[in-house]
């Protein structure tokens, strides 16, 4: 009997994705991992944070691979950069150590994983931040509950509640609930700029400072939409 021909995967399913990192090395290894797989795309690579940035305006991947220290400015800023002008794509932070994994949540990252990552949990990564997950390492557990904790204590669901209006409240729930603006802005039938607006009155409302911490203030106070 002859053998069943293999399927074909249509480009549009791959997952595109950029690697940034300073390290021609690094880069090509990344690559070389990633192209064994077929279900994925890489569509640039970047040496320095500003090309990073550059590569992901240009190509909106669905995830980008980034160094945390790169030449031009450091990851975070560059994380900062891409959420604003690439908010669909997904951002893993490939860092040496623990110490920007909070500012690196905050500036927008959705992942955080060490180097040394054996190869195959990288991956694996790639897609669970495809499919809407976000990536942080186990024995990072810890520092994420203690600084929950903290989040907690500055941010107590009194009187920020009263002062929150219906349409941020609606907002509250969606970015608790991990939506992206542009999914928050047609659920809502409503401009991703008015979306933004919402948000930026919720970190002020709720005496936070990024839109990481509004996610975490509503998943801490009950807020967060149950996925369709």
């Amino acid at each position: 009997m002859a053998a069943m021909p293999s399927r074909v995967m249509d480009p549009r399913e791959r997952i595109r994705v950029v690697i940034a990192d300073a390290h021609d090395l690094y880069r090509q290894g990344m690559k070389v991992v990633l192209e064994l797989e077929t279900d994925f795309e890489i569509v640039a690579e970047a040496g320095s944070a500003v090309e990073a940035v550059e590569k992901c305006i240009r190509f909106t991947p669905d995830v980008v691979l980034l160094g945390q220290r790169m030449p031009g400015t450091a990851g975070i800023g560059a994380c900062e950069a891409i959420s604003r002008r690439s908010p669909d794509t997904k951002i893993l932070v490939l860092a040496a150590d623990d110490d920007d994994l909070f500012a690196a949540l905050q500036a927008g990252a959705t992942g955080y994983m060490l180097k040394g990552t054996p190869a195959p949990q990288v991956v694996e990564s790639v897609r669970l931040l495809r499919g809407g997950q976000s990536v942080i390492p186990a024995h990072m557990a810890s520092l994420l509950h203690a600084e929950l904790a903290s989040l907690r204590e500055r941010a107590r669901f009194e009187a920020p509640s009263g002062l929150l209006t219906e349409r941020e409240l609606d907002v509250l729930r969606l970015v608790a609930g991990g939506r992206a603006n542009k999914d928050i802005a047609s659920r809502l039938c409503i401009s991703e700029n008015t979306v933004k607006g919402h948000v930026r009155a919720l970190t002020s409302k709720l005496q936070v400072s990024s839109r990481v911490e509004v996610a975490l203030f509503g998943l801490q106070n009950g807020f967060a939409e149950a996925e369709d």
